[in-house]
């Protein structure tokens, strides 16, 4: 027999749940589905910014994992020089000014239950969609599920499988390979040295790319490092390599132990070249390359993503239309229109930071009013508009002689 819903999701990460739970308040007969149960680990940084934290809150997330998890308050950064600034993490009106450390073995589990308690019904237990295929204005799935194979129908399909691309080949939303970064982290334990705050290290690393700690309590830490092109063999060699000569995690690392193995991953940063809909389909988070170019975020876009395609979704239900990029219009127009400009920019301002002497100039030393510290961290976050990354106060400030003032160690 054929199941039948109104709405499927494939994957259960972020983007997927959120699109659940979103879809779900509104009373629609949602199945989420996801090839593993939960809860089930992801290899991520885990940080959360504060837009990724309000969505949270909307969904009633944020208190408990805001009394379960690690908080951090100030940013620090180590420029290829060896200086070091520090500044806090910026909220605006309605935002957080903190971050939240939530492993995603803790996060994905939170969210994925959410939605199953606003009412998604959940598939797991290594259920693999092998087709997606329209069929007289409903889509077909056929999954394998237990041992046997099962087919479900639905009026349309959400697709939030990351950067997994296989089912997106085949429903025709990845034409030509995506731009990647590579990352890489592994879990320590009696981490020393760790204070409520997010570290980056632009030093002993290869550029473009940035290494990281993110504590995940007061004695234990989230150490990783990403970067874009062919900079290393592999991202677990990259990481061995930050691991073993930065001078930072010799000292906080003297009497950690690892907790588990290195995990590396990709992440799609195509957005501004990604398609978003098909007949019958459409794709959040990173099914549709939004992971930041230029810092690797991509919670906070996944979860608003997957709640500006369930607002969408409600209204073409409610209107009985089909389910055709037509109808989805808007939702591609939503998502330009919230992104499309911040990774067009990101994407060129990769190239023009991520050098030693322009990361020195803005991390490296204490001079002016650090505009361009500001206003690299603000757009990083979301906070500003991306072309002021361009602006030519900021890259004034970038290029003036500083008189050999020199910021702390």
């Amino acid at each position: 027999m054929t199941e039948q819903h109104e709405v499927i999701v494939v994957g259960a990460g972020p983007a997927g749940s959120a699109t659940a739970y979103f879809l779900a308040i509104q009373g629609i007969d949602v199945l989420l589905v996801d090839k593993s149960d939960f809860p089930r680990d992801k290899t991520c940084g885990d940080a959360l910014s504060p837009r990724a934290l309000c969505v949270l809150d909307q969904m009633g997330l944020l208190d408990d994992l805001r009394a379960t998890t690690q908080q951090a308050d100030v940013l620090r950064f180590f420029a290829p020089n060896g200086n070091q600034v520090e500044t806090p993490v910026p909220g605006t009106d309605g935002q957080p000014s903190y971050a939240l450390v939530v492993p995603r073995l803790i996060l994905d589990l939170a969210i994925q239950q959410r939605a199953v308690q606003a009412g998604a019904k959940f598939l797991g237990q290594n259920a693999v969609v092998d087709v997606v295929q329209e069929v007289g204005g409903s889509v077909s799935l056929r999954v394998r599920h237990a041992g046997r194979v099962r087919e479900l129908r639905a009026r349309g399909v959400v697709i939030a499988t990351g950067a997994a691309m296989r089912l997106l080949q085949t429903v025709g939303l990845l034409p030509e390979r995506p731009g990647l970064m590579f990352a890489a982290r592994a879990y320590f334990e009696n981490v020393g040295g760790i204070e409520q705050e997010l570290e980056f290290y632009f030093n002993h690393i290869s550029l473009p790319g940035y290494g990281w700690m993110f504590p995940t309590s007061p004695t234990t830490a989230n150490l990783g490092m990403g970067y874009y092109g062919r900079l290393h063999p592999t991202p677990q060699v990259g990481f061995e390599k930050f691991v073993a000569e930065h001078p930072r995690m010799r000292q906080m690392l003297a009497g950690a132990e690892q907790m588990g193995p290195v995990r590396s991953y990709p992440l799609r940063v195509d957005f501004h070249r990604s398609p978003k809909v098909r007949p019958g389909v459409v794709a959040v988070g990173e099914a549709i390359g939004l992971v930041n170019p230029f810092t690797g975020e991509g919670i906070d876009y996944a979860l608003e993503s997957g709640q500006i395609a369930a607002k969408v979704i409600g209204e073409v239900l409610s209107t009985g239309q089909a389910w055709t990029p037509a109808a989805f219009r808007n939702y591609v127009r939503l998502v330009n229109e919230r992104f499309q400009k911040l990774f067009v920019l990101m994407t060129w301002a990769r190239g023009l930071y991520y050098n030693q002497p322009v990361l020195d100039r803005i991390f490296g030393r204490r001079f002016g009013n650090q505009s361009a510290l500001e206003t690299l961290i603000s757009v990083s976050f979301s906070n500003a508009s991306p072309a002021r990354v361009f602006s030519p106060r900021v890259i004034w400030e970038i290029i003036r002689p500083t008189h050999g003032f020199q910021g702390s160690r």
